[in-house]
């Protein structure tokens, strides 16, 4: 589109007289410090960009997970990032795969049933100290798009108490048996505002990375 003259000259206007007076050689320089500038700048781009896990195959999916770094999963899951101070949890994020059994009718009304029998798999994985605080479709903009079910619990690990927060997460409605389950774990000890595993994900570092989720 043409610029209008009260909002002339343009920066390229203003250098075409310096350029055509160039020689060659000025010209070559330029364009290489020109190139260096550009490739300064997707350096820095990329320093201060969050990481980004990125996994394919028959459920592909992403997330960035800016503030943790990733740490050896438990056996069964695929990935894992976390946050630690002083060697004690202070919030996870781990992703495993799911696969419901064959239903009929709605997955909506399908997952309710899953999450019974998951609720018993946590307490034999968490033992005595495992606490059950609620379940239901979980409310996140990002994942609107997805079918989905949570469980809310909380646990000691290696004596610390920790509050989690299960999504059962499939990418559509109709039929569909393969997706994810994310697991979400935060201390309530170094976060005040966390007074129940219902506000896991919700505030604090992990919202961000549970926001950028996506399949495919």
């Amino acid at each position: 589109m043409p610029l209008k003259q009260a909002y002339g000259p343009t920066l390229l206007q203003l250098l075409a007289p310096r350029w055509r007076a160039m020689s060659r050689a000025g010209r070559l320089l330029a364009l290489a410090a020109l190139a260096a500038l550009i490739a300064l700048l997707a350096l820095l781009a990329l320093r201060f960009a969050p990481p980004v896990y990125s996994r394919s195959g028959a459920v592909p999916f992403s997330f960035s997970y800016k503030g943790l770094y990733q740490a050896a999963p438990e056996r069964g899951w695929l990935v894992s990032v976390v946050r630690e101070r002083e060697g004690g949890l202070e919030d996870s994020f781990s992703v495993r795969s799911l696969r419901l059994p064959p239903y009929e009718g709605s997955v909506t009304a399908e997952l309710p049933l899953y999450a019974a029998g998951y609720e018993r798999s946590l307490a034999r994985h968490f033992g005595a100290s495992f606490r059950p605080d609620g379940e239901g479709v979980p409310e996140i903009k990002a994942v609107d798009v997805y079918a989905g079910y949570q469980v809310f619990y909380s646990a000691k690990v290696d004596g610390r108490l920790l509050y989690g927060r299960d999504v059962m997460l499939l990418p559509g409605e109709s039929g569909v048996r393969d997706g994810v389950i994310i697991r979400m774990l935060s201390a309530p000890a170094s976060a005040p505002w966390l007074t129940s595993p219902m506000l896991v994900g919700s505030e604090g570092i992990l919202e961000g990375v549970l926001g950028s989720f996506a399949f495919g």
